[in-house]
């Protein structure tokens, strides 16, 4: 066992009360050929709220107008938070694409303000 720690590892203590180091690094590689992304969910949405705090941001993603309910107006949506740096890519990225496809006739046309 080792006694210094990995600055990519965490050392636990086993049931017989020794140290055991765990490298998270070496636990969670994979080969990208062996990578399966499963999207379990989906949502349309019609609308963004977003928000940027001092920490991160955060988009909410609604269904608007929503349905009423016993006198209230209920509107389904999802939070997405995102640290700064994702959410500057995300931004760019979207334009890109978006940019990318309108260009090529690929969108019904939309107002480029």
């Amino acid at each position: 066992m080792k006694d210094a720690i990995n600055p990519k590892q965490n050392q636990d203590e086993s049931k017989d009360g020794k140290t055991i180091t765990i490298d998270f690094g070496t636990l969670y590689k994979f080969n990208p050929e062996d990578m399966n992304i499963d999207i379990t969910d989906t949502f349309y949405t019609n609308h963004a709220y977003i928000q940027v705090m001092s920490r991160d941001a955060f988009i909410d993603f609604l269904q608007i107008p929503g349905i009423k309910k016993d006198g209230v107006m209920h509107v389904n949506g999802i939070r997405i938070y995102l640290t700064h740096a994702h959410a500057k890519k995300l931004a760019k990225s979207i334009l890109s694409v978006v940019d990318n496809a309108h260009k090529e006739g690929k969108l019904e046309s939309y107002d480029e303000d």
